[in-house]
Formats: structure tokens, C-alpha cells, sequence
């Protein structure tokens, strides 16, 4: 007897079979997207193809025309197209930009040459662009032909008016947008287009006109130029007048035009601290106008909340000044005048102080060179006024210790007494035997570059049997502080005013004050700390008095290897800038 054998019958497991939808889903994909880009294709070419047959159209139409209707309403050469048309072919909608040129042929002479060519429209060039404005991922199609006249040429009257754009160096600038209005004419002349390889934009058989054809150039990312009708009141005597085209002539014109640049300004106080809000004024070299001198650029820009503003310029050497009633022009680093080249980005900072009557900004010069001198010692005298000021250098000062300050040892008595520094007194005594100390607050430079340079203290009573000493730590992190003495040492300690050598390049620094008591009903009194410092946001040959009661004053500057200059001048309620030159 047979038994019945068994088969072993083994399905897809489930993530078997949902491996096997996922591949039969990304292979249908490919597919569909295959699908879809020959759709795309198919209907791209069958546009074009729409679009060429458009502009052969057209370009049938207007070989039918009369020679002298070839031409843009408004245009040179004149005629009956317009500059724009629309249509709509197989439901698409188009959009075609018509040009006409005349062509001055160099077979019988140019116009201005030799020969002089007295009737150069010898033909005219027609350019047609068709655009889709319905269609997806369609570029634009140009046909471009020429137009002859049937006949011989005649003698013409008009004359010719070329235009040339070229750039900063002098090189041509292809692909530059030239407008050229001429209300005069009849009817009025309106022509916008583009200069040639050769950055020429030539238009030939042009009708004559006195100061009367305006034209501007431009072109995207760059500056523009353009032309001013002479005796308005903005502008009377203007250096590029409106274009005069006279009969058998060729009229050229030149504007020079390049890529714009960015200046950065920077409004901060001499140490740095952003000044949000100023007003500053930037003034051109470049004139549009002469007698009187009407400058290209005169413009006020205002720093945003950052004390930071972005101000696009063309090339040109700029003056920088305020226009503020908040703020007094105290420096700008580095200084002298803003010369801006094409496509470039530079930065200033600009030092700015309240204002306040009576104030003069002083800056000094090589007479020989120009160039600033920093380092230079600036002494105004007049009245019981009798200041010296180093230029580049600034002072940092605690004179309030109640809110001054980071800690101290529970000894000493920042709040009861504000303006001065002393000793806590606990039951009529003060603490004896021990020193005891307070760490100042954060004195913040502004800047990691700078070199302190001197540290200066004032105690108003120093009694016998008691003392004081320093230690300085410096950082450019706001956070580690290594208090030391004379020679980075951390066991040594100021004792007297000093010469610092050991503490420039950083931005932050704390002092760390120790008093001591033998007697304890006497304790040290400070007054005073100062830090002198430069560089940074110092102007470096710049010297700003403010608050300077009206008078006069004598002025002495002195600068090493320099004779000194001395000179008198009038202080008022208002800012005036002194330049001396050394």
C-alpha cells in the first residue's frame, strides 16, 4: 500500500512580499518620471516650434512692408512697428520685442570716416524676440534679418548719434542699457536698447536735434550715467549736456559706468560700544554740474540697531561727515578720505561723541606727505583751560566703587561711601594685621588690539601705618583672570603709578586692590584707578575738546622728528575740524 506523500508548500513571508511592492513602486516611478521628461520634451519642442513659426511670420510681414515704414514707432530708424506686440498662436500667448537698426555699410565710406559716408542708412538690421509667457521651461528665440531698399540710396539729412559705454579702465561694456528720448522730435523719440560687442550703441540717420536728445545708460549691478538739459535750476551748467545731432554729422557720446560696490560703516564711542542711530554723509568727487559744482552723489545714510550701515557706491573718492544733532564726528579709522574702487567691499569705523557746546576736532598731518601722524601731542590753552592730549590714546577710570565692582573680602566698603574706596569699620574699628581686597568690575577696551600703557592711581589720604598695592589680570575671554604684579609675577604687586609693557593685546582687564591696617582707627582712601591705553577705537591722529567754554586758545602740536605748530583759534557754542600739518 502506497502512502500518500507530502509537499511542503512555502509562501512569501510578509516583509519578503513588501520588499517586492516597494521595488515594483520605485520601478513604476522611473517609468512615470520617464514618461513625464518625454512629455516635457515633446511639448517643449512642439512650443518652439510654434515660436519659430511665429517669427517667421513676422519677419514675412515685415519684409512685405514699405521700406520706409520699416522702422519702431518712436524709434530711428521711424516706422509703423511697434516696440512691443502680443499674439496668441495654438492658445499660447507671446510677447515680441520688434528692433530696427539702420547699418552705416563700410563699402562706400562710414559716417565720420574717410570717406565720409553723407547718407549711411544703407540698410537696416530687423531683430525679432518672441517670448512664451504661457509656456513652461521656454527660452526666449530671436530672428534676425536684413532689410535693403529696392532702389539706389538718396542723400540723407539727418545725422548720426553713437553712444559709448565703457568701464572704469577704459575697456568696452557689451550688453548696456542705453535710453534715448527726444521730445522734440516728431513724434517724440523713445528707443531703449542695448551697446554692441564693442560697447558702441550706434544710431544711424538719426534726426537732427539741438540739446535735445537725453540719454541714460545703465545696466544691472552696475552704476549709470546720463545726460542734463542746461538752465534748470538743480543743475544750470551741467558737464554732460542732452546730445545735439546736426545734419551729415556724427554726434559721440561717452559714459563710463562699472559695477558697484559696498562701503561699510561702523558708528561706535572710542571704545568700541556700538553707537546705534548716526547720521552719516557721504559726499562724491565726481560732478554733474559745474559753476557752481553740483556733486554725482550727496546722500545721508543712519545706522541700524548694531551701529552698522551698507551703502552701495560707485567708484569714486568719498568725504565722510555727520549730519547729526545727536553725535560729534570724532574719527575715522583709518583715516582720510573713502576711495572706493569697482565691484569691491571696504569698512570704517567711525568714532562719534555726544555733543556738547564748544567742542574742536583736531587732526594732524605730515605736511610733507599728507599722511596722519599718530603719537602726537595736542596742548589747547585759554582761560583756566589747559588740556594736553596724546592722539591714538584714551584713559579707562573707576572713580565710584558702589556698583564698580565684582567682590571682595567682606572687609571693604564699596557702598557707604560712593566716590571712594576704604576700609570697612566694624565697631568703630577697622580690621588690622591683615590685607584685605576688592576686585573691580570689567574695564572693556573694545578691542584685543590695543597696548595698555600706564596705570595710575589716587589715594586722597594714605595715613601712617597703613598701605595699598595692586595686581592687574588681563583677557581677550572675559573670564580667566590671573591676577599679577611686575612681570606677570603673581607674588609681586604695584605699589605706585607705572609704565605697563605686559598687558597689550587683550580687550579685558580687572584690578585687584589690597588695603591694610595697623591702626584701627585709620584706613587707606582710593579716589582713583586709570588705564591709559591705544589703538583700538582711538583715532590715531585725531583729538577731540569737547565742552570748551567760548574763548580763545592757543593751539601747540608737537610730534617727534617734527617742528612744532602754534596757531590761535576761536572756540564757540558750535563743532568746528582743525587740520594741522606738521
Amino acid at each position: 500500500m502506497l502512502k500518500e506523500s507530502k509537499v511542503k508548500r512555502r509562501g512569501l513571508t510578509f516583509i519578503e512580499a513588501l520588499i517586492a511592492i516597494a521595488l515594483l513602486v520605485i520601478f513604476s516611478l522611473g517609468i512615470y518620471s520617464a514618461f513625464q521628461v518625454l512629455l516635457t520634451v515633446t511639448r517643449s519642442s512642439q512650443d518652439r516650434v510654434v515660436t519659430v513659426g511665429l517669427l517667421n511670420e513676422r519677419a514675412e510681414f515685415i519684409r512685405n512692408l514699405p521700406y520706409s515704414s520699416i522702422g519702431i514707432v518712436g524709434g530711428v530708424p521711424a516706422g509703423a512697428l511697434q516696440p512691443t506686440e502680443y499674439f496668441v498662436r495654438n492658445g499660447l500667448s507671446f510677447t515680441v520685442q520688434n528692433y530696427v537698426r539702420n547699418i552705416d555699410d563700410p563699402f562706400d565710406g562710414t559716417t565720420g570716416g574717410t570717406p565720409n559716408d553723407t547718407s549711411p542708412d544703407d540698410y537696416k538690421l530687423v531683430e525679432l524676440r518672441a517670448a512664451c509667457t504661457t509656456c513652461k521651461n521656454q527660452q526666449e528665440s530671436a530672428l534676425t534679418f536684413r532689410v535693403a531698399p529696392k532702389g539706389l540710396e538718396s542723400s540723407s539729412q539727418n545725422g548720426s548719434l553713437f553712444v559709448n559705454v565703457f568701464d572704469a579702465n577704459g575697456l568696452p561694456i557689451s550688453g548696456a542699457n542705453v535710453l534715448v528720448v527726444n521730445t522734440q522730435a516728431s513724434p517724440t523719440i523713445n528707443i531703449n536698447d542695448v551697446t554692441n560687442i564693442n560697447g558702441i550703441f550706434p544710431l544711424i540717420d538719426t534726426p537732427t536735434g539741438t540739446l535735445s536728445y537725453q540719454i541714460t545708460v545703465s545696466k544691472s549691478g552696475y552704476s549709470s550715467e546720463r545726460t542734463y538739459q542746461p538752465g534748470l535750476p538743480e543743475n544750470p551748467n551741467p558737464v554732460n549736456p542732452h546730445a545735439t545731432v546736426l545734419s551729415q554729422e556724427l554726434t559721440s557720446v561717452s559714459f563710463a559706468i562699472d559695477k558697484l560696490s559696498t562701503l561699510v560703516l561702523n558708528s561706535s564711542d572710542n571704545r568700541c560700544a556700538a553707537v546705534p542711530g548716526v547720521v552719516a554723509k557721504l559726499d562724491g568727487s565726481k560732478l554733474i554740474g559745474a559753476s557752481p559744482n553740483i556733486k554725482k552723489y550727496s546722500s545721508t545714510s543712519t545706522t541700524n540697531t548694531e551701529g552698522i550701515i551698507s551703502v552701495p557706491l560707485e567708484w569714486d573718492t568719498y568725504t565722510l561727515s555727520l549730519d547729526d544733532s545727536a553725535y560729534y564726528l570724532w574719527g575715522i579709522i583709518p583715516y582720510g578720505t573713502i576711495l572706493i574702487n569697482p565691484s569691491s567691499t571696504l569698512s570704517r569705523q567711525v568714532i562719534v561723541s555726544p555733543q556738547v557746546p564748544g567742542a574742536v576736532l583736531v587732526n594732524v598731518l605730515s605736511a610733507a606727505s599728507g599722511t596722519p601722524l599718530s603719537d602726537s601731542l595736542v596742548k589747547l590753552e585759554g582761560g583756566a583751560i589747559n588740556k594736553t592730549v596724546i592722539s591714538s590714546y584714551a584713559t579707562a577710570s573707576d572713580t565710584v566703587w558702589f556698583a564698580n565692582y565684582a567682590t571682595h573680602d567682606g572687609f571693604m566698603d564699596p557702598d557707604s561711601s560712593p566716590g571712594f574706596l576704604s576700609l570697612l569699620i566694624s565697631e568703630g574699628a577697622y580690621s588690622t594685621s591683615t590685607w584685605h581686597w576688592l576686585i573691580s568690575n570689567t574695564i572693556d577696551f573694545g578691542a584685543a588690539d590695543v597696548s595698555i600703557t600706564a596705570f595710575d592711581y589716587e589715594m586722597a589720604s594714605l595715613p601712617a601705618q597703613t598701605d595699598v598695592k595692586f595686581q592687574l589680570a588681563v583677557n581677550n575671554d572675559n573670564a580667566t583672570w590671573n591676577f599679577v604684579g611686575p612681570n606677570s609675577n603673581p607674588n609681586t604687586y604695584f605699589t605706585a603709578s607705572s609704565t605697563l609693557s605686559d598687558f597689550s593685546n587683550n580687550r579685558y582687564l580687572r584690578y585687584k586692590v589690597f588695603f591694610q591696617t595697623d591702626d584701627p582707627a585709620a584706613s587707606p582712601r582710593l579716589d582713583s584707578v586709570t588705564f591709559a591705553f591705544r589703538g583700538g577705537c582711538m583715532p590715531p591722529n585725531q583729538v577731540l575738546f569737547a565742552g570748551l567754554p567760548s574763548g580763545t586758545y592757543t593751539l601747540s602740536v608737537n610730534h617727534d622728528g617734527y617742528a612744532e605748530n602754534q596757531s590761535t583759534l576761536t572756540v564757540g557754542q558750535y563743532f568746528q575740524e582743525v587740520t594741522v600739518q606738521l
